[in-house]
């Protein structure tokens, strides 16, 4: 590229969405000349479970009046739509004393793609509690391979008695299986990618050696996911968010649902005074207890030791009863690796150049994933 067409080339613009219950938070991303990315744009819209899709297409279209090119758009759906899970599956080969060619890898490939896809419509069929035919799955991303247990880079040249693969699958309704083809075509934006955010979270682990168990605290759901091994392991969805805490202020304060949320986002701004602050405390503490316990349900069930270093993020972490029981004992007694730690994760934790206006916030990291 000659000098001059360097400034005659379109700007690399970055749009990124995290659509969720209430709110969508965007970015608007630039990589510069050092390789790394500025934030042009930083933003949160408003919106409610008839309107998202609309408001959607508003900041799409807000976005390219004031940039006029956009090369890529990547998005993510509500947890409770858009679920993701880890699983694996096993086959045996029939000559397990010979070399694997291109043939073999291709046909074991498939093989388990094809044995695990239904297993797959099944598990998403319970989750979301509708048929498996009114389901559809986005993606099935593989993690890892290995054969006879020892971890490869690809099955070709290799012997071994059983070939064992480790898939993503991301599912969404059915209805909203064309919603990344439909952004594309209603744009024109070259490249459009639905992303979950158990897949950057995967890289962004890989990349930092950071195991854990990472929790994305939103309004109607908490997403946990658990890095061990420098893998993805686990992606559970909790129906417990921010919305229980703004209902519970609902009924201990009396309060309609607008002002509870208000007044929740006021609290954690420390706006009010110390008897009110109190008062909100308690009732916020309970509920914070109650949230706890339905992580530590879940996390249980896994049945496996866990990483001790829970990061914590999302648009409720910002209410500090959250830190406060995860830190006192509330996930002491989890089969852990050492020593209880929590953190707030900030999309400043993730990338340390990374500055704009929000980067300390943790509401805005599950976006700062789509990267």
């Amino acid at each position: 590229m000659s000098f001059f067409s360097f400034f005659k080339a379109k700007p690399a613009n970055i749009l990124l969405l995290d659509i969720g219950d209430h709110s969508i938070k965007y970015l608007v991303m630039r990589p510069n000349q050092k390789g790394e990315r500025d934030v042009l744009i930083a933003a949160e819209k408003q919106v409610d479970e008839i309107s998202w899709e609309r408001e959607m297409h508003g900041i799409i279209q807000s976005v390219r009046k004031e940039f006029s090119y956009i090369r890529s758009l990547h998005f993510a759906l509500p947890p409770l739509l858009f679920r993701a899970e880890v699983f694996e599956y096993t086959v045996s080969r029939k000559n397990p004393k010979l070399t694997i060619g291109v043939k073999e890898e291709k046909e074991l490939e498939e093989q388990i793609i094809r044995f695990s896809r239904k297993e797959i419509e099944y598990y998403f069929s319970q989750a979301y509690q509708i048929p498996a035919k009114d389901l559809a799955i986005v993606k099935l991303k593989l993690l890892k391979i290995s054969v006879d247990g020892y971890r490869a880079a690809s099955l070709r040249g290799l012997r071994g008695n059983s070939v064992t693969m480790r898939l993503l699958g991301v599912c969404l309704p059915v209805g909203y299986r064309m919603i990344r083809e439909n952004l594309q075509k209603k744009h024109g934006i070259k490249e459009v990618r639905i992303i979950h955010w158990a897949e950057g979270l995967e890289l962004f682990a890989a990349d930092s050696n950071k195991e854990g168990v990472y929790i994305d605290i939103g309004e109607k759901a908490t997403q946990v996911a658990i890095i061990k091994d420098n893998l993805l392991q686990s992606v559970k969805v909790i129906p417990f968010g921010g919305d229980n805490f703004t209902y519970a202020l609902e009924h201990h304060l009396g309060l309609q649902k607008t002002m509870a949320q208000d007044f929740k986002e006021r609290y954690s701004r420390m706006e009010f005074s110390e008897e009110m602050r109190k008062r909100t405390h308690e009732v916020l503490e309970r509920e914070a207890r109650a949230w706890l316990a339905a992580c530590k349900e879940k996390l249980l069930l896994l049945d496996q030791v866990l990483p001790s270093h829970l990061y914590v993020m999302g648009g409720t972490s910002n209410l500090r009863e959250i830190e406060e029981v995860a830190e006192e004992d509330g996930f002491r007694d989890l089969p852990l690796d050492g020593n209880l730690q929590v953190s707030l994760l900030s999309p400043a934790s993730l990338m340390a150049r990374m500055q704009f206006h929000q980067a300390k916030d943790p509401a805005y990291t599950p976006v700062a994933f789509l990267m």
